[in-house]
């Protein structure tokens, strides 16, 4: 999708805690059970069904863009979470992460103090192997919360 048509695909996020909510375009997908967890892969290793990605959004005008048409696609449900206006949600029920951009630093945590909550979310997304991906902004959380930093490079 082009920028002008971000509004279009962020319609259709669900937010953490309205995901028994109707959805605009897909009714949620129950998850396949594995030893009573959620768990997206059955014990050959092979994919038996739809993965829940918590997909982390730093602004409305921002949000999955081409990752949620290939999540729908797959089967897969995204369900957002916008650090600035609500508690990490409980990680227990996500198989994966996707941290998506924003127009702050990844330092600039004066600025928006909800940075400091959301690095330790990913922290904990970390040591629980949890897949995950960053994009941009997402990238740099990732690497700092992973004990790198993310810096300017000498040249563009």
């Amino acid at each position: 999708p082009m920028a002008n048509d971000v509004a279009a695909v962020w319609k259709p996020q669900v937010k953490v805690g309205e995901e028994n909510r109707p959805h605009a375009r897909h009714p949620p997908r129950p998850l396949r059970r594995f030893a009573g967890e959620a768990h997206p892969f059955g014990r050959n290793g092979r994919n038996t069904g739809a993965v829940r990605v918590l997909s982390i959004v730093h602004q409305h005008d921002a949000g999955p863009g081409v990752f949620r048409e290939a999540a729908d696609a797959a089967g897969h449900e995204l369900l957002a979470w916008i650090p600035a206006e609500a508690p990490p949600p409980a990680l227990d029920r996500y198989e994966a992460a996707i941290v998506f951009g924003g127009e702050m630093h990844v330092d600039q945590e004066e600025e928006h103090p909800w940075l400091r909550g959301e690095k330790r979310l990913l922290r904990d997304i970390l040591e629980r192997g949890l897949p995950v991906l960053g994009v941009c902004l997402g990238a740099q959380l990732l690497a700092e919360a992973a004990g790198g930093s993310a810096r300017r490079a000498p040249r563009p």
